[in-house]
């Protein structure tokens, strides 16, 4: 049973917040029902909000709210690292100090975020500036729907009913767009609900149009599809210049071998690597296939990509699209893929060699402190050698689900976190987090969604 909503409407009440002209944001519920208006802040659990439907501001529950989106801002990242606290939860920011197990981070919000070391999973080197182009589902009427070639109309509610920020694909068909002319690599990453199929169901996720991967005409243009049923995920391939012909590339990984971040949620990433033609598939943090395109230099370096995804058959389940991105990368993917020990913290050179290390900190002149877990002894290390630190040992904390948490999203989705909402107004969110030391103000120019109830 759906919740029933009460929208509480109080006529010229007076917050400090709401003096100023607010940001414009997209309150999504948890019932399916959206408003626009602007955003004025929070009055303990309440969401004040203006809008030209209502007189006076509306003040909305947080237990009732699926999301707040303020729309993507497609910034540039120009950060040196990626820090995970955990699988999908991480910041960007530069490394200024690490000592005596906290490490502080310059980050785009704030100039000093101060981390207890011990809560962090993954720090990762960013060579270069992530751009994001598209992030959904977004609106529907960008995508094409069809069964067999034939266009449909893609708001049938049996195709795509919408719910709070998600698209439910609920019938057979193909939902697909085509995005703008791009000259260098991407990346595409899908966040989706996939229920344990029955053999008769497969659900498909295609792109076209890669150049390194040429030929062959009909829509089969540097194709890769992945499809996942019951048994496997299916990546098969199909390139017309590899040894000068048409090729068909199959790799099948059982799906009971994948990690899955939460349960039958799967984070499905593409990585195209144009420089050196190279294509990785993975499943959150685990690589499933990589493989080389054509031997050939593509006659064309400019691209526009296609991606499809859908059902191929009637469907006895759902699938839920929570997330897509897809961004540009000109930093060549690292040349091999290595396994790190899942029991110990290690550092990952860029050159794919590895060492299990106790990470000591940094020195004034940037250099990293490892004592050397196996070896008892230590060294410093110049942090451009190495691509990551993982840090999967006993010293690992995870942070405790509570109430009153919520998700935060910023740098068009390269930063993405939970924690507790000390208090909003209209130009920021002051937020905590178990491992941060003190709170944190984020300006609400810098946010892309806020979601409540993270956890249901």
């Amino acid at each position: 049973m759906k919740p029933f909503l009460i929208l509480l409407i109080f006529f010229g009440f007076n917050l400090r917040a709401g003096e100023t002209a607010g940001a414009e944001c997209r309150v999504l519920l948890l019932n399916g029902d959206r408003i626009q208006g602007k955003y004025l802040g929070q009055d303990r659990e309440m969401v004040l909000l203006k809008t030209d439907n209502a007189e006076g501001e509306i003040r909305i529950h947080g237990k009732y709210i699926d999301s707040l989106d303020f729309g993507m801002k497609k910034r540039v990242s120009d950060a040196d690292y990626q820090v995970q606290f955990s699988p999908e939860q991480q910041v960007l920011g530069d490394v200024l100090l690490f000592s005596e197990g906290q490490m502080v981070l310059k980050t785009a919000w704030v100039d000093q975020l101060i981390l207890d070391s011990s809560y962090l999973q993954k720090v990762e080197a960013v060579h270069q500036a992530t751009q994001v182009i598209y992030r959904g589902p977004g609106n529907p009427e960008r995508w094409v729907y069809s069964i067999g070639g034939s266009t449909h109309d893609g708001k049938e509610k049996r195709v795509i009913p919408k719910s709070a920020g998600q698209w439910v694909l609920a019938g057979q068909g193909e939902l697909a767009t085509t995005f703008p002319l791009i000259n260098s690599g991407l990346r595409l990453k899908l966040v989706m609900e996939i229920p344990e199929v029955s053999y008769s169901e497969s659900f498909a996720v295609v792109v076209n149009n890669f150049p390194a991967m040429e030929g062959m005409g009909n829509g089969e243009v540097g194709r890769i599809e992945i499809t996942v049923n019951a048994r496997e995920f299916r990546i098969d391939t199909v390139d017309g210049l590899l040894r000068g012909g048409r090729v068909f590339g199959q790799r099948k990984v059982p799906r009971g071998s994948m990690v899955r971040p939460q349960p039958g949620t799967i984070d499905l990433l593409l990585d195209y690597d144009l420089q050196n033609q190279r294509f990785r598939v993975k499943v959150g943090d685990l690589v499933i296939a990589e493989w080389q395109g054509s031997d050939e230099e593509p006659e064309r370096k400019a691209y526009s990509p296609r991606m499809s995804f859908g059902w191929k058959f009637e469907p006895e389940h759902q699938v839920k699209i929570h997330d897509i991105y897809l961004s540009l990368r000109d930093q060549p993917l690292p040349e091999e893929s290595v396994e790190l020990p899942k029991d110990a913290e290690a550092v990952l050179f860029h050159n794919g060699d590895f060492l299990r290390v106790n990470w000591q900190g940094v020195d004034a002149q940037g250099n990293w402190k490892l004592a050397l877990t196996d070896l008892d002894s230590e060294t410093t290390m110049n942090p451009e050698r190495i691509q990551m630190w993982l840090n999967q040992g006993a010293r690992l904390k995870q942070m405790r689900r509570m109430a009153g948490h919520v998700e935060v999203m910023l740098s068009g989705g390269e930063e993405r976190f939970i924690a507790e909402l000390v208090t909003a107004d209209s130009e920021s969110f002051t937020l905590k987090r178990e491992g941060w030391i003190g709170s944190y103000r984020i300006p609400i120019q810098l946010l892309e969604q806020v979601k409540f109830n993270p956890y249901y």
